[in-house]
């Protein structure tokens, strides 16, 4: 677990890195238009699948996001989720977006028959591309740090509102 947890946590940090090196373009041009969108998406985490429902709000390169991100297979009686909400740092062109951020969740979830409620730390990058002004196309990985059982996942997402 705790090689998992390092793993996530670095690649975080890498994408944050990537974010926080992106300069403001230079002169009194440059727009910083206010985006809003939600997001749906699914895929694999470490826990079978995993699934991503949000909303985002991104005003310049800062981004605050609300959302609901889980890993599981309910039916086999194993699933992790949290409900978090999450600051961040985005880079944005005419036709892609990525973004990092961290955060503040519940986290809530079925261990066998063991009953899971925690306090957890989200974790979250991503890179949309825009192919029109209010539809995103996209890929993400998503974590929790959590004292009880931290998790992963990686979706596909589909954006909607006004991302340009």
């Amino acid at each position: 677990m705790s090689a998992m947890r390092t793993g996530v946590l670095l690649s975080v940090l890498a994408a944050m890195a990537v974010v926080f090196a992106q300069e403001e373009p230079p002169g009194p041009t440059h727009r910083n238009p206010v985006r809003v969108w939600a997001t749906y998406g699914s895929g694999f985490g470490m826990l079978l699948g995993a699934g991503e429902i949000g909303a985002a709000f991104q005003t310049g390169h800062r981004l605050f996001t609300a959302r609901l991100a889980g890993t599981g297979f309910p039916f086999l009686g194993v699933a992790m989720g949290d409900y978090g909400f999450l600051y961040g740092l985005s880079t944005t062109d005419r036709y892609t977006n990525a973004s990092a951020s961290v955060g503040l969740s519940y986290v809530s979830g079925q261990l066998s028959d063991r009953r899971v409620r925690t306090v957890g730390i989200p974790l979250e990058a991503s890179f949309t591309v825009v192919p029109c002004a209010y539809v995103g196309i996209g890929a993400g990985v998503f974590g929790n740090l959590n004292l009880t059982l931290p998790f992963c996942g990686g979706v596909v997402f589909l954006r909607l509102g006004k991302l340009r």
